[in-house]
């Protein structure tokens, strides 16, 4: 129980430290994600979505997705060539909900 303790509160830390440099946009693409399901979203289509975004002048789409990834809340299947959300990335948006935390940011 004490183990289990200890993986919840680093699980928040890590989403605390999360929600204090991610991008409102990114926490809108989770939650597409969501509803996507295992169809995901193919780069192209990020892409798409990324390019009507304000910051996409100044802030590289790599850097955009990477930041997701890295922090393990997508995963790219190599196969399908597509980006879904991970169970860290639902539970993210779960956190986010159940701490009244707004999930409006800036872009």
């Amino acid at each position: 129980e004490l183990q289990q303790n200890i993986n919840e509160l680093l699980l928040q830390l890590h989403f605390e430290k999360v929600y204090r440099v991610i991008f409102g946009s990114q926490i809108g693409l989770l939650q597409y994600l969501i509803n996507r399901g295992e169809q995901g979203l193919s780069n192209f289509e990020i892409g798409e979505l990324y390019k009507h975004n304000p910051i996409s002048s100044t802030y590289p789409l790599e850097n955009y997705i990477g930041f997701l990834l890295n922090n393990r809340l997508i995963q790219l299947n190599s196969i399908s060539a597509t980006y879904t959300i991970t169970p860290v990335g639902r539970l993210f948006l779960d956190y986010l909900t159940t701490n009244q935390i707004p999930p409006i940011r800036p872009n």
